[in-house]
């Protein structure tokens, strides 16, 4: 028995894209049959999802996409703070002799 047949349709809240993109709602068809982690977009070219990316509830989608922000924050600011640590200095030139 193929379990393309047993596939379920089913609203998903898509956060991979949430920083550049904003919550996505898709019609998703599971691939629960490769992987309980696994959906596919129906409309767009057949892509797929893994868990943490796509969610059941608006709800989840939210919390998902506001830890991203947060990590995303935290990132740039470990960033900016390794940025203001830099020194800079000149190194003295070594030239070389020349003969006459």
């Amino acid at each position: 028995m193929s379990h393309a047949n047993t596939r379920t349709t089913f609203l998903a809240y898509i956060t991979k894209y949430a920083l550049t993109e904003g919550i996505q709602c898709v019609l998703v068809r599971d691939n629960f049959d490769i992987s309980i982690r696994m959906v596919s977009d129906t409309a767009r070219g057949g892509g797929t999802y893994h868990l943490p990316d796509w969610h059941r509830s608006p709800v989840q989608a939210i919390v998902r996409a506001e830890q991203m922000r947060d990590a995303a924050i935290q990132s740039a600011q470990s960033k900016i703070e390794r940025l203001r640590r830099m020194t800079f200095a000149v190194p003295k030139a070594e030239v070389p002799d020349v003969a006459p």
